[in-house]
């Protein structure tokens, strides 16, 4: 009822739907109204409420609100900036499947947040964030390579990456694209789009199991 008020636009009634189920404990509900206070929807925009209530969910297990918790936590809004508090909540979700949550741990440890920066890390959390097809991810793996941000400068591996990028609907990806193209020669352009087919052909065979 309230998800159907609230995708209809009808934020007063969701939020008179789920506010009683979230103060009786309803995970879900009690992620319900962190949306609505984070983004100000029928409410008025209230960080500190929006983490009290991601809180009460994440600590039930609900990914979504796990991971909006640790953005609450690297921004300071609504709570004070704890990075390490962020990293504990992105691997919570993360264990659960989280793209989103993994490509956020790849940020923490390529840049040393509430962690040692750690760029092995940092890649094995975007990687895996993009085999489920998260174009941040992809996106930032490819501006990696490209860019030679603590690792070697290389623009096969970038070409790839921006591609799957760009197919999985990133403007960004094809921007960069577009860039790194430019820097390559036509030996380069071939073994990267080998490289994007065989990617593209094992992520459909996942796709399938």
């Amino acid at each position: 009822m309230g998800l159907k008020a609230a995708r209809s636009g009808d934020y007063p009634a969701a939020l008179e739907e789920w506010r009683p189920l979230a103060t009786k404990g309803h995970a879900q509900a009690q992620h319900e109204l962190g949306l609505m206070y984070g983004h100000g929807r029928g409410v008025k925009q209230d960080y500190t409420q929006a983490a009290n209530w991601y809180r009460k969910a994440a600590e039930q297990g609900v990914a979504a609100s796990q991971l909006a918790l640790g953005r609450l936590f690297v921004a300071g809004r609504g709570i004070e900036k704890e990075f390490p508090k962020a990293l504990s909540w992105f691997r919570k979700a993360a264990a659960q499947g989280s793209a989103a949550a993994k490509n956020n741990l790849a940020y923490m440890y390529r840049y040393g947040k509430g962690t040692p920066p750690d760029i092995g890390k940092a890649i094995i959390f975007y990687v895996d964030a993009g085999s489920k097809g998260y174009a941040p991810a992809l996106d930032n793996l490819g501006m990696l390579f490209a860019n030679g941000q603590s690792v070697p400068k290389d623009y096969v591996e970038a070409y790839k990456w921006l591609t799957l990028a760009t197919s999985f609907g990133s403007s960004r990806g094809a921007r960069y694209l577009k860039y790194v193209t430019k820097k390559m020669n036509s030996a380069q352009v071939a073994k990267a789009k080998v490289l994007v087919r065989e990617w593209i052909a094992d992520f459909r065979k996942r796709k399938k199991k």
